[in-house]
């Protein structure tokens, strides 16, 4: 198992916001997890990712079979997970591909995945071209000035380079119009067909036509309601996320 959440409960600022998680994820897998804002969608994500805001009281979170609770977000990513943010950080003065290339060489220190300037730029301009991303977005400071669909271009971008082993996607559609959607997608798809797995945090069915999830899980109040497959889709579709 991937990623094993069995039991999580979470409170922020003494205030229960996950009541009773549990999650099974498998190397390959695409899961969705929908719900109204609000409903707890985003806390889990930081949670699974190690935000310091989130307590977490009780319950189990092992990633590659390994206790996660007490790693920080960096060391969770060395070992292979990434999320990409609602609402990516600026960081000023630093382009983007310096910021990627300084992730790329922490990640893959000491393998034989490591890259020298050139070739590292290389890599990084054949994936921008995946998202329709022009070479001089490249050198642009992180996220500063971007729209918000150049920004999630940008999380993309930082995953097509990664290559981590199970991605969360909070709102990755949020900001992008109809063209970068199905861009962005795409993208996302030539990953899940490497046996990347994903777990797609959205209330927007839209992006899911991309990706294609198997494996639907639906919250309400800080818990999950409902598992299933493609039919949940559907109903979703018809009654909407109160019912």
């Amino acid at each position: 198992m991937l990623l094993s959440i069995k039991a999580l409960k979470v409170h922020v600022d003494g205030k229960e916001i996950l009541k009773n998680v549990h999650l099974q994820v498998r190397e390959g897998e695409t899961h969705a997890v929908l719900g109204q804002n609000g409903s707890g969608k985003s806390s889990l994500a930081y949670v699974i990712m190690g935000h310091p805001k989130y307590k977490i009281i009780s319950g189990e979170l092992l990633f590659n079979n390994k206790k996660f609770i007490d790693l920080s977000p960096d060391k969770r990513a060395k070992e292979g997970l990434f999320l990409a943010f609602q609402h990516p950080y600026q960081v000023n003065g630093v382009p983007l591909i310096d910021f990627l290339r300084q992730s790329y060489n922490v990640l893959y220190k000491g393998t034989d995945r490591q890259l020298g300037v050139k070739d590292f730029r290389c890599l990084v301009e054949k994936k921008a071209e995946k998202l329709k991303l022009d070479k001089n977005f490249l050198g642009r400071p992180l996220n500063v000035g971007f729209s918000g669909g150049e920004k999630k271009k940008a999380e993309a971008l930082q995953l097509l380079v990664l290559q981590p082993k199970l991605v969360i996607l909070d709102e990755i559609d949020s900001g992008l119009d109809i063209d970068s959607v199905k861009i962005v997608g795409q993208a996302i798809k030539a990953l899940q067909n490497q046996g990347v797995a994903f777990i797609i945090v959205s209330h927007n069915l839209k992006i899911l036509n991309y990706l294609n999830p198997k494996h639907i899980h639906i919250m309400r109040d800080g818990s999950i309601k409902e598992v299933g497959g493609i039919e949940l889709i559907k109903k979703l579709e018809t009654s909407g996320f109160s019912n």
